[in-house]
């Protein structure tokens, strides 16, 4: 995937996502058959945990994903990898650890 994955907007329980498609399909975003996203959450006891799948949905073609279904103060961050013609491309850069917002 090309640019790294960002938070562009959250609330307590969601936030949306978004990336840049592979390079070499800047000219022809077509080509991407999907992405797959995957989340970390931060785990105090053991730092960080695993990353772990959110999406892999074949309809998922978009650059922007909403997660939803999220707690309150919890610290998570992301990354994206585009499936191609050429296969799985790398994962992009993650985005910063994010906090979503405390519940009022």
């Amino acid at each position: 995937v090309g640019v790294g994955a960002q938070v562009n907007g959250s609330g307590v329980t969601w936030l949306e996502l978004s990336w840049s498609p592979p390079v070499t399909d800047l000219l022809a975003a077509v080509r991407v058959e999907r992405y797959e996203l995957q989340q970390q959450k931060c785990d105090p006891a053991q730092e960080t945990s695993e990353w772990a799948t959110l999406t892999c949905d074949p309809a998922l073609r978009d650059t922007r994903w909403v997660v939803e279904g999220l707690r309150s103060l919890e610290r998570l961050r992301f990354r994206a990898r585009a499936l191609t013609l050429e296969g799985w491309s790398a994962f992009c850069d993650p985005t910063p650890w994010h906090r979503t917002p405390r519940r009022n």
